[in-house]
């Protein structure tokens, strides 16, 4: 199953959301915001030659088996690459990770101190993660 058969037309899909989770779960993510936008969700570099040239890793809504590639063929810096990879792969040291492996006692955000440091929470989820995006170059709004 892949995330876009959750969605249908902007908004989650009840049916498929019933079929496959609890109750609890559903509810978690019905809390997750879908975009306002109706395009592909990407990241970007504004490094690049052309801003309007993107970086997708793996986070359209369309299905795609080898993500990872479109990131070894982007059209930034190495370290850049580095980092998606790093992403895609849950290979970030986000205090998650940490605690799995025994590093780090504490697993919530340094931040906020309330919930678990994920990896999407760390680069989009999180306020402050959302405050930089949208004062970057890139004017994201995460929500």
């Amino acid at each position: 199953m892949y995330v876009c058969q959750l969605i249908n037309n902007g908004k989650w899909n009840a049916e498929v959301l019933n079929h496959f989770f609890t109750q609890g779960e559903q509810n978690e993510i019905q809390n997750i915001p879908l975009s306002m936008y109706d395009t592909a969700n990407v990241w970007s570099w504004h490094f690049t030659k052309d801003e309007r040239q993107a970086l997708s890793i793996g986070l359209s809504t369309e299905p795609s088996h080898e993500p990872w590639k479109s990131v070894w063929q982007a059209s930034v810096p190495p370290k850049i690459k580095n980092f998606g990879w790093r992403v895609m792969h849950n290979g970030v040291p986000v205090r998650e990770n940490l605690g799995k492996r025994g590093l780090c006692e504490d697993v919530r955000c340094p931040v906020c101190g309330e919930e678990v440091e994920l990896i999407m929470r760390l680069l989009v989820i999180c306020d402050e993660a959302r405050h930089i995006w949208y004062y970057s170059p890139l004017r994201l709004d995460t929500v």
